[in-house]
């Protein structure tokens, strides 16, 4: 066993969320359980198959909970077969089984935003003396979403998901999910938050059990028992919300980074949470490697109102780490199996919500690290602490994708170098002075050095911001501020937050239209970064040493 599997750090977070005074969103909280069988991951296609072997080994019960369901979905043929063998099964042995769902339902603002909500499909399978099927809904206006995800099986199996059953997870839109399988008395809990939910908005309540023991002053007997919590967070309506309270998942998350000491990876659908963005910069800057893959323009049209969209959100932490610790930074966009990045509502749709500090402990469960989680919509999640477990989780989820999916920092570079190529293009066509002739040809030697360097993606951009600065501000005429050639490329500079990367820049000077559409801001002054080397290369019309000053 490993030394580090202790519990120590389960036992921090715990600490943490009990000390928190403001509990005003917290759901039902376990205190530290030990899982006697390891957390098993789930992949998209696992999790449909898994749902359908869950509900067929119900004696008694089965409760779902949902934010969205489609019986016409891959996961949902899966879970209306099982649940259709599973009456037969009933009414054939004459032994009651209970089956309740709680699925989210939109109200008239949030049919406006997301759309009209979906029949479930399930009346067709109706109910009978031995087999009680039941549905509820849950209400949403456009904050307070139900976005819990699970199967809750005789109150002993559960499955605590990332995706819906819905047509968004069909085989064939190859969409990057996650799930967990656990087992044992850590899944009364989850029932008495599914209860919460239900007797809401039910006369006829669900019965909820007592608490089962817990274990939180020593281990379990059972060598290879593994430290677990399970959080919930409820719903808040309030989109105009200030309380001092968050989700018992931001803090415990909050905290993991905090006792992080080599690494944190993270997946994750959406992120514009500021708190944890900040805090993943600090973790960089005392060389904590920080790990990150999400979608570039997953659901931008919304993110974008409420909290802000990923790239945006990711350029705040690159904007925030220093230079020299760019490296303990890795940031990868999602894409498809052609290579090329995936766009909203497309196939290989990354929506995983996955992290793992140290290769340690674990955060999986509904949650994405953006505003709507983290205070407005009610969530699910579990985190454990056990090193084998979290490499099998390793591997079913983070490791594939983080090899396959684009750098952030070779995307920036791409569209970096094809904005300053059509600005030289466009400099040369309408040069009518020296000066301007110059600048466009020292703009065209230095993209053609540039594309001969074979460097790191993160190497070539700061080479690139380092050449193209300086020819990009000379001023072409007698106008007052920077060209427009300048500022064009500087706005996109922004956007990735690479502002204070640059090794010298003047004072950016950014279109007050551009700062209100991106978010972005004008520091007072730049700081210069520190030189960390220099690059030559030759230039192949004149065999003339073009220098490439590097900040790393």
């Amino acid at each position: 066993m490993d030394p580090r599997s202790s519990g120590k750090r389960l036992k921090r977070i715990n600490t943490k969320l009990a000390s928190t005074e403001d509990k005003s969103l917290y759901g039902q909280m376990s205190s530290l359980h030990f899982l006697e069988h390891a957390p098993v991951p789930l992949s998209t296609m696992e999790m449909h198959s898994a749902s359908g072997d869950l509900i067929l080994g119900a004696k008694h019960e089965v409760l779902m909970m949902f934010y969205k369901f489609s019986s016409d979905s891959d996961g949902g043929r899966e879970i209306l077969n099982a649940l259709t063998a599973l009456k037969s099964r009933a009414e054939s042995e004459k032994t009651p089984v209970r089956v309740c769902m709680i699925v989210n339902s939109r109200g008239k603002l949030a049919e406006a935003l997301y759309g009209y909500n979906q029949p479930l499909g399930l009346e067709k399978l109706g109910g009978s003396e031995f087999f009680h099927l039941k549905v509820t809904y849950h209400p949403t206006s456009a904050f307070g979403t139900l976005h819990s995800k699970l199967i809750l099986v005789d109150s002993t199996f559960a499955m605590i998901r990332g995706g819906d059953p819905h047509s968004g997870n069909d085989r064939d839109r190859h969409q990057f999910e996650t799930a967990t399988l656990i087992q044992g008395p850590l899944v009364a809990i989850m029932r008495q938050d599914f209860c919460d939910v239900w007797n809401a908005y039910n006369i006829d309540p669900l019965h909820v059990s007592p608490a089962p023991a817990t274990l939180t002053d020593k281990r379990d007997s059972t060598a290879s028992s593994i430290p677990c919590l399970f959080l919930s967070k409820r719903e808040n309506g309030n989109p105009f919300y200030y309380g001092s309270c968050a989700a018992p998942y931001k803090i415990a998350f909050l905290q993991a980074i905090e006792d992080a000491v080599t690494c944190i990876d993270i997946m994750t659908s959406n992120i514009n949470d500021p708190d944890i963005c900040a805090a993943l910069a600090k973790a960089c800057n005392r060389g904590i490697f920080v790990n990150i893959l999400t979608g570039k323009d997953l659901n931008d049209s919304k993110e974008y109102w409420w909290g802000g969209t990923n790239l945006y959100a990711l350029a705040s932490i690159v904007r925030q780490v220093d230079t020299a610790h760019l490296p303990f930074l890795s940031i990868r966009w999602a894409t498809n199996d052609q290579n090329n990045l995936v766009h909203h509502g497309e196939k290989f749709t990354l929506h995983a919500k996955y992290a793992c500090i140290d290769k340690l402990v674990v955060f999986a469960g509904s949650s994405p690290l953006d505003k709507q989680a983290m205070y407005y919509s009610r969530e699910a999640d579990i985190i454990f602490e056990d090193a084998d477990a979290a490499a099998q989780f390793d591997l079913k989820f983070f490791r594939p994708c983080h090899a396959a999916f684009r750098d952030y920092f070779d995307d920036a570079y791409f569209i970096l170098f094809n904005a300053i190529e059509l600005e030289s293009k466009r400099i040369s066509q309408s040069a009518d002075t020296d000066l301007k002739r110059e600048k466009a040809e020292r703009l065209r030697e230095m993209l053609a050095a540039l594309s001969q360097v074979t460097r790191p993606p993160r190497d070539k951009l700061l080479f690139l911001l380092d050449a193209a600065g300086p020819l990009l501000e000379i001023r072409t005429g007698n106008k007052p501020g920077m060209p427009y050639s300048y500022n064009t490329v500087m706005n996109m500079i922004y956007k990735y937050g690479l502002e204070h990367h640059l090794s010298a820049a003047p004072l950016m000077v950014v279109p007050e239209v551009e700062k209100q559409k991106h978010g972005f801001f004008t520091p007072p002054a730049l700081h210069r970064s520190k030189s960390m080397g220099s690059l030559h290369t030759q230039t192949e019309d004149k065999g003339e040493s073009l220098k490439l000053n590097s900040s790393m």
